[in-house]
């Protein structure tokens, strides 16, 4: 089941999780309304769903702070003060492709004009592509059994980074 919410740009349906936790954040918000009455902030213009404990628009420090908080939670991830907010939108497009979704869709998704931007900058994950070119040259020469995790990486963690070290 889906659930739609509306932001300012444009109509998005929303998985029914994220609807929760949304819905999670508008209670733990309105309940910092109601503890810092006096120091709340509310006009049209702040009235987001992401605010500091006051209503006030967060700036990219606190982003940046709140989420490497959220990494640490995460056990798999060595090094959370590695990793920036914008990796959120790789890994999205990432995943999106990888479940098969047309680039054309991922760039209406993330607010792209096309999909060159989302190709070459925020799709790391390649693996539909190379199934896809791999099943039609099965279908022409013959098929040969090859597990996925036999596939070597086109690049390395440091190159799907941008260059960085992993």
């Amino acid at each position: 089941m889906l659930s739609r919410i509306a932001p300012r740009r444009r109509a998005l349906i929303a998985a029914v999780r994220a609807v929760e936790q949304l819905r999670a954040q508008s209670e733990w918000q309105a309940g910092q309304r109601l503890r810092h009455v006096e120091r709340w902030k509310t006009t049209v213009a702040h009235d987001l769903v992401f605010t500091t404990r006051y209503g006030t628009p967060l700036s990219a420090e606190n982003v940046r702070r709140d989420f490497r908080k959220a990494l640490e939670l995460v056990p798999s991830i060595e090094d959370p003060a590695a990793w920036t907010t914008k990796e959120l939108r790789q890994s999205f497009v990432s995943v999106m492709s990888s479940e098969g979704v047309l680039i054309e869709e991922i760039s209406r998704l993330v607010g792209h004009n096309n999909t060159q931007v989302t190709e070459r900058v925020y799709r790391k994950e390649l693996r539909p592509v190379i199934q896809t070119g791999a099943r039609a040259m099965n279908s022409v020469i013959g098929t040969v059994e090859v597990s996925l995790g036999d596939m070597e990486p086109l690049f390395s963690v440091a190159e799907a980074r941008g260059g960085r070290d992993a």
